[in-house]
């Protein structure tokens, strides 16, 4: 019983704030405008009602499929029917 009646009154007479954080804590002046109040409480209250509206479609849109490309590869040709030596020409 003595242990518990130490421990209170020690937590009742220390205190964890610092005196020059004490020092720098003041009180809110209780001098309220009240014409400013009034205007307060005469504001519109709004209630937000979460709800998100989304827009589905009954009939999906099918993403076009892309068409692959064959690269173009040039064809070697006859080196004494062209009258060139040596040479490869792009077909058309």
């Amino acid at each position: 019983m003595i242990w518990i009646g130490f421990t209170i009154a020690h937590n009742a007479l220390t205190s964890t704030i610092t005196p020059t954080l004490n020092q720098q804590l003041t009180s809110i002046n209780n001098n309220f405008d009240a014409k400013t109040l009034g205007n307060l409480q005469k504001r519109q209250q709004i209630t937000p009602q979460y709800i998100i509206s989304v827009v589905v479609s009954q009939t999906p849109t099918p993403t076009p499929t892309l068409v692959p490309i064959s690269p173009i590869n040039p064809q070697p040709t006859n080196a004494s029917s062209s009258g060139q030596q040596g040479g490869a020409t792009p077909t058309p």
